[in-house]
């Protein structure tokens, strides 16, 4: 009887354990993920910047050419 309630205890620790590093891998999963997205909205907004940069860079030389 004593060795049913030991396998059974251990049985229950095993799942605990088993639960928790399931839990830590899916907040691992998260956390990848939220940085994706953040190292995507970083991208878009440096592409954003550049491509305004250049029609501001383009607009101005060609206002001067014309002025010329």
């Amino acid at each position: 009887m004593a060795l049913f309630f030991l396998v059974l205890i251990g049985a229950y620790i095993l799942l605990a354990i088993r639960k928790k590093n399931q839990a830590m891998k899916l907040q691992e999963v998260q956390m990848e993920e939220k940085r994706k997205t953040l190292q995507a909205v970083l991208q878009a907004e440096e592409n954003e910047r550049k491509r305004i940069a250049a029609d501001l860079h383009d607009g101005v030389a060609q206002k001067m050419v014309a002025a010329n």
